[in-house]
């Protein structure tokens, strides 16, 4: 009888932490007054309104950046051309490059010079884009001959002057530098350049899938959440697709039809 009352009270608090995060999401409407955003799971917290920069935006910070910053450049540039978070490009390591094949292999997070696991908890795999593995292969070049003046092999991809993994701080305030000077004046995080990615190829017409394995999200209805709404209606396509179906059989007659065993 106990193990039975303990058995319906493990599932109760289930239900109750799943219809939190309906209603903080939308899903549903209300959950008592109980339901917080802060008491969400990591992953959650990243649903809020996104702010981006246009392609013409984006163009002029990348421009002063590498005017003006041109030590974070090549970081700033990653971030922008790839979604990665932050964290995950400050763990990433000359190893996890591959220039070849345009990969990144993300394998670790950097938080408080704290190295972890990545958000996902899991590695992934990101493709990189030419003008991207470019500018890198030029950084790594260079990140390996400051290690060989202190006697190291080079290890971290965008490391701090003596070689250990760089801060976020100065990072982020590169990036407010950037804004001032290409003249936006809107307030964005260093992590809107995440958002920016995204909602940028979804414009494009990358599929949402596609962008949600880029970026890590833990499943697609994460991504449909902050950026369905920019994603191109393709239901006319769907209807005439099956317009295409339903109206045109002589393609290929008979492919339905059952056929009787010889």
């Amino acid at each position: 009888m106990r193990q039975g009352k303990l058995g319906a009270v493990a599932r109760g608090a289930v239900v109750k932490g799943i219809s939190r995060r309906a209603v903080a999401s939308g899903a549903i409407q209300s959950y008592r007054a109980e339901a917080t955003i802060g008491r969400l799971g990591r992953e959650d917290k990243e649903v809020r309104p996104a702010e981006w920069l246009t392609e013409p935006e984006l163009v002029k910070v990348l421009a002063v950046a590498k005017e003006r910053e041109p030590h974070f450049f090549p970081m700033l540039f990653t971030l922008a051309s790839t979604g990665i978070r932050l964290g995950e490009a400050l763990g990433l390591q000359v190893g996890d490059v591959d220039l070849e094949r345009g990969k990144f292999y993300i394998r670790r997070s950097v938080r408080k010079f704290r190295v972890g696991s990545p958000k996902s908890r899991k590695p992934r795999k990101v493709d990189v884009p030419p003008a991207t593995v470019a500018v890198l292969r030029d950084w790594i070049a260079t990140v390996r001959a400051e290690a060989a003046v202190r006697g190291q092999e080079a290890s971290w991809m965008f490391p701090a002057t003596a070689g250990q993994p760089q801060g976020g701080r100065p990072v982020r305030e590169a990036f407010r530098r950037c804004l001032t000077r290409a003249g936006i004046g809107r307030t964005l995080r260093l992590h809107d350049l995440r958002h920016t990615y995204a909602s940028l190829a979804i414009q494009r017409g990358v599929p949402m899938l596609l962008v949600s394995r880029q970026l890590g999200h833990g499943g697609l209805a994460i991504t449909d959440t902050v950026y369905g709404h920019l994603a191109p209606d393709a239901t006319r396509e769907v209807a005439l697709a099956w317009e295409a179906i339903l109206t045109e059989p002589s393609r290929n007659p008979g492919a339905n039809s059952a056929r009787t065993p010889s």
